[in-house]
């Protein structure tokens, strides 16, 4: 039989053997079986050996072994000698035919199995030893079991290597490798498969070991690209297979395709024993010619100078061939996109309002072809860095409080994102900031003075918005404030002092109850020398002490402390004489600023100089929307930066660094940095 002759029987349901020499015909299988275009016995190995799920299955490869008597032994990876296991080759009897025929039932799948369908007529034709009906044995496995010259062994243990042997009345003629059972067939990987069109065909080519052929069918199913998931439906493919460069490639040819369109494919392999791959293959592929075909190019897109939006514009190769044209939008790489609005195929730019600056915006174009076909742009993004400045808040009031001085407003802006309070002390002067940043909640604002203010002077607020795009208001309406006398004629303390010693700050004053029996506590304050205005370090005031231990130093500066009485109503005196501690060459530093900025792949991280006389190194820390942080590296003291190559888009990231000393004490992290990539 010739490979031609062999290449007329894939994918058949009835195999019918032939032979001139023979002059008859006999069906002994009713399965669909994936043949090879190369015969078995053109392999290497004299003896084939394969893992599948119920046992180790072996395959006599030489055609001229057929009519000749073997014993077949197996020796396990821990034994020394080979054991006898079985006998192959030479048939005596039609009846032994016949049994091994029901012997197979119960190794191959169902519709692979070999059936007892002109026996007698095959049994007639293996007597007569042709050598075209032998090679066509050894090409095939179910044939091959049925004639004696493959066998499965079922006694084996996973995780064992196994080695066969055969011999002809005592001699050794061949002898395979060790094999590890793994009770699994090892399929082979089509993921390099590549795909073609000739015509309205569309045709898959891979690389594919010939040891595969004999073992495996390939089921195809195949849906339009636009269909839904639902609607795959099973479709035969032409199989062949071709040699270049001394590489056998496996080559899937769809035939029944009468049109031009995208399709998508799903591929399955099946073993002959019934065994699936887990693996399963999803193909996208087309048969449109190329001068048939349009593309959306240079996508641009780019914030607008005259208004809050983005000027977007593209190209289309070929427009004639296109029907229409979806502009869609998210603030989210992986999905929740937007419809934006339908263009026809002459248009080539838009406008896009956009409500929020310094986000990350991501676009994409979707063109419809004149076949119906939908077809996708690369994903491009931008971030809206325009100029607005806000007009300043409204219905600005001030309020004594348990805690100070409370003031409130309300946005006049939409695009508001926060506000500064400022303060001035009488008529005449500069007003100062006294807050840091505070968020908008529900289109207003508020913030406490809690500052202990001279009574002596009337006090003056004003409060600026600053917008999304990082731009500050004038100044809105000011309102007035005057604290009340206490009545307790409330002194500071005196006597305060500050000691350094085990990174810690150890603060002491004079109890001032015994001077002032109206005092019932102390409000204890504290700011970098560099600083304008104390923070109040403890929120609770310190009712039965006269010291407190401040282990909260983020940095190595200059320090002062001031401490505060204050009476059962919550009035406080004035602050005391500051006392200055300099804790330079004493502490862990961290960085004064931790910053970043965005690559086109990767988050740079970076940090303003340390004094790298007593630290060890730099251990940087990252937690995401889901996860908490974790340490992500560790650089050298003498780093300024770090690049997160780690990242994906739309993602947000929080970073912060903690510094480890000489002797392997780490430092108070710093504040975490949020990114959003």
């Amino acid at each position: 039989m010739t490979a031609a002759t062999t290449r007329r029987f894939l994918n058949l349901t009835v195999v019918v053997i032939k032979s001139k020499c023979m002059k008859l015909a006999f069906v002994i299988f009713v399965f669909a079986l994936y043949l090879p275009l190369q015969l078995h016995a053109q392999h290497d190995d004299a003896l084939l050996v394969k893992n599948t799920k119920e046992g180790m299955y072996i395959n006599l490869s030489n055609p001229e072994w057929i009519s000749t008597t073997f014993d077949l032994y197996r020796k396990a990876g821990n034994e020394s000698t080979f054991k006898k296991i079985a006998t192959l080759g030479k048939l005596n009897s039609q009846a032994d035919l016949e049994k091994r025929i029901d012997a197979a039932q119960k190794i191959f799948t169902s519709s692979k199995s070999p059936k007892a369908q002109g026996v007698e007529a095959a049994w007639h034709a293996y007597l007569k030893d042709n050598d075209t009906l032998r090679a066509f044995i050894v090409s095939v496995p179910q044939l091959s079991f049925v004639f004696n010259t493959a066998y499965q062994d079922r006694d084996v243990r996973k995780g064992v290597a196994y080695q066969y042997q055969i011999k002809e009345n005592q001699k050794i003629i061949a002898t395979s490798k060790p094999l590890v059972f793994t009770e699994r067939f090892p399929f082979p990987d089509l993921s390099n498969i590549a795909d073609s069109a000739r015509g309205t065909r569309i045709q898959f080519t891979v690389p594919y070991p010939e040891e595969f052929a004999q073992f495996i069918t390939i089921e195809a199913k195949r849906k339009l690209f636009t269909a839904k998931q639902t609607d795959f439906t099973r479709v035969t493919l032409a199989v062949s297979t071709q040699k270049k460069n001394n590489q056998t490639y496996l080559v899937l040819t769809d035939t029944s395709l009468h049109g031009f369109s995208e399709y998508n494919y799903q591929l399955r392999l099946q073993t002959i024993f019934g065994e699936n791959d887990s693996a399963g293959y999803t193909l996208s592929a087309t048969n449109i010619p190329r001068s048939m075909m349009s593309a959306v190019a240079e996508v641009k897109v780019k914030p607008s100078k005259v208004s809050r939006a983005f000027n977007i514009s593209w190209k289309l190769r070929d427009p004639q061939l296109v029907q229409s044209l979806a502009l869609y939008r998210s603030e989210n790489f992986d999905g929740n996109y937007a419809l934006i609005g339908h263009f026809n195929p002459k248009d080539t730019a838009t406008t896009d309002p956009i409500k929020t600056a310094n986000e990350l915006y991501f676009y994409y174009l979707e063109l419809t072809d004149l076949f119906g076909n939908k077809r996708k742009s690369i994903k491009i993004h931008s971030v809206y860095d325009g100029k607005h400045q806000p007009t300043p808040p409204i219905d600005f009031s001030a309020a004594p409080s348990q805690h100070g001085v409370s003031l409130t407003w309300k946005a006049s802006d939409p695009f508001t994102r926060g506000f500064y309070v400022f303060r001035r002390q009488g008529i005449i002067g500069d007003f100062s900031q006294v807050s840091p940043f505070v968020s908008i909640q529900n289109n207003s604002g508020s913030f406490t003075d809690s500052t202990r203010l001279d009574p002596n002077y009337t006090f003056y607020y004003t409060v600026k918005a600053e917008s999304d795009t990082y731009d500050k208001s004038i100044f809105s309406d000011t309102v007035s404030f005057r604290q009340q006398s206490s009545e307790a004629n409330l002194k500071p303390p005196s006597d305060v002092s500050a000691v350094f010693r085990s990174n810690k700050i150890f603060i002491t004053w004079q109890n001032m109850n015994a001077l002032v029996p109206a005092t019932a506590g102390y409000l204890l304050f504290r700011k970098k020398v560099t600083d304008k205005d104390y923070a109040l370090l403890k929120k609770e005031p310190l009712f039965t002490q006269n010291y407190f231990i401040d282990s909260t130093l983020l940095s190595a500066v200059q320090y002062q402390y001031a401490i505060a009485s204050i009476d059962g109503s919550g009035n406080q005196s004035l602050k005391s004489i500051p006392v200055t501690i300099d804790l330079t060459n004493k502490f862990i530093i961290i960085p004064e600023k931790l910053g970043y900025e965005r690559l086109s792949t990767a988050i740079k991280l970076k940090w303003t100089s340390i004094d790298t006389k007593r630290i060890e190194n730099i251990k940087i820390y990252r937690a995401t929307e889901d996860e908490p942080f974790k340490l992500l590296s560790s650089v050298v003291k003498e780093s300024q930066s770090y690049v997160d190559n780690a990242v994906v888009r739309g993602k947000l990231y929080s970073y912060r660094l903690v510094i480890t000393d000489a002797e392997g004490t780490p430092s108070t992290p710093t504040e975490a940095l949020l990114v959003s990539f």
